[in-house]
């Protein structure tokens, strides 16, 4: 494991127990499926939003993650996209190795430098 993953499993470890932190992984998670389904059905935020019968502003913000959003907001996502909507728990560690193995495929670890991890503290720790 190269020094950038033993930094983020340190601050993953720090704050693991936090809520927060364990909320903006579930709200990344939810969005990436959300997003990956709309590329995939050619569906644009407009379409959506129709479909919801919402504006595009409030699928923007979900997908931004500057909406919380209920179970039915996402059963009606689902419904939307025409998909089953289904939530399952998974083990702790499986979120740990997710991560090292992103930080392990960046070349180089081009995109992490002293100025990005103190970036990623303060936003974590702020």
């Amino acid at each position: 494991m190269n020094e950038t993953a033993r930094w983020f499993n340190s601050v993953i470890n720090e704050y693991e127990n936090d809520i927060d932190f364990q909320l903006e992984g579930v709200l990344i998670d939810i969005n990436e499926q959300i997003i990956k389904l709309m590329i995939e059905k050619k569906m644009t935020r407009k379409n959506l939003a129709d479909k919801l019968g919402c504006s595009k502003a409030y699928i923007t913000r979900i997908l931004q993650g500057n909406q919380n959003v209920t179970v039915k907001t996402l059963l009606q996502i689902a419904k939307a996209l025409d998909v089953e909507f289904s939530l399952n728990y998974k083990e702790k560690d499986i979120q740990k190795k997710r991560i090292a193995n992103l930080i392990d495929y960046l070349p180089n670890n081009s995109l992490i430098n002293d100025e990005t991890i103190e970036a990623a503290t303060f936003g974590i720790a702020g």
